[in-house]
């Protein structure tokens, strides 16, 4: 969810990987924090459909292990499917763990987009009390 001010605020860039595979980034302006780091898959017709989608959700694992790298191979594959079974039929499926943000937004014919988003970490009053 974004406003004009966010627009403002944000560097957007992309670069594509192969014909059906982008990654894409926002930062914030002046200081360049990482908002957003995502990979878009856009889905291609035909045989090599399915070896591309799996492509896809290698790059996609591999993004969740640079924010959790203690995960396995095998574990961040099953976190990200666990995601994607999540937001199918949703406009977008977000889950926060920690201090990041990760969303996948399912658009069927037109692609697959999945995020990973660090988010700013506050105390809760009722922590704060507690102190």
């Amino acid at each position: 969810i974004e406003n004009s001010r966010d627009k403002a605020n944000l560097t957007r860039a992309a670069s594509k990987i192969n014909e059906n595979l982008y990654a894409s980034t926002a930062l914030e302006r002046g200081t360049l924090k990482v908002k957003s780091m995502q990979i878009t898959w856009l889905p291609i017709q035909g045989p090599e459909q399915k070896a591309a989608k799996a492509k896809a959700l290698e790059y996609m694992a591999a993004i969740i292990r640079t924010v959790a790298p203690l995960l396995t191979k095998e574990q961040s594959q099953k976190k990200l499917q666990k995601m994607l079974i999540a937001g199918k039929g949703k406009h977008y499926y977000a889950e926060t763990e920690g201090a990041v943000r990760y969303v996948v937004a399912d658009n069927g014919e037109k692609g697959l987009t999945f995020a990973v988003e660090p988010i700013k970490l506050a105390l809760s009053e009722n922590l704060e009390g507690a102190n």
